[in-house]
């Protein structure tokens, strides 16, 4: 009885890890700027990050850019510059209710110096 429900509880406890997405799969997709710390008015903005590694940038009338690409692991999303070889971003991120947080942490471009300047909030397009 006792290796039964032992049996039952390591079957129960590996299908909890499997369910568990992959960073690489959850930041797929289309999010919605919806708060940023600092000028950027967020209105309408959002960003996608496809399958083939690219962020495809949105603007607010409509129009759209593919000029960086990312990657992304268990702790922090790495994002370059197309035409800008070596130039490099990185964000600590967090998923939390349908939002990604993205907070720039550093890189080899400019880091901003103030508290809360390099925080940005998305929301996913449902």
């Amino acid at each position: 009885m006792k290796k039964m429900f032992m049996f039952c509880t390591l079957i129960t406890l590996l299908s909890c890890c499997k369910n568990e997405q992959k960073p690489e799969e959850k930041i797929l997709g289309k999010w919605e700027l919806i708060e940023h710390r600092v000028a950027i008015d967020p209105d309408g903005r959002s960003t996608e990050f496809l399958l083939n590694g690219k962020i495809r940038e949105y603007d607010n009338i409509g129009g759209y850019s593919e000029g960086y690409t990312y990657r992304i692991d268990h702790e922090f999303l790495y994002k370059n510059p197309i035409n800008k070889e070596g130039d490099t971003w990185i964000f600590k991120y967090l998923f939390y209710d349908n939002k990604l947080k993205l907070e720039i942490v550093g890189g080899t471009v400019n880091v901003p110096d103030c508290a809360d300047c390099g925080i940005y909030i998305l929301k996913r397009f449902e």
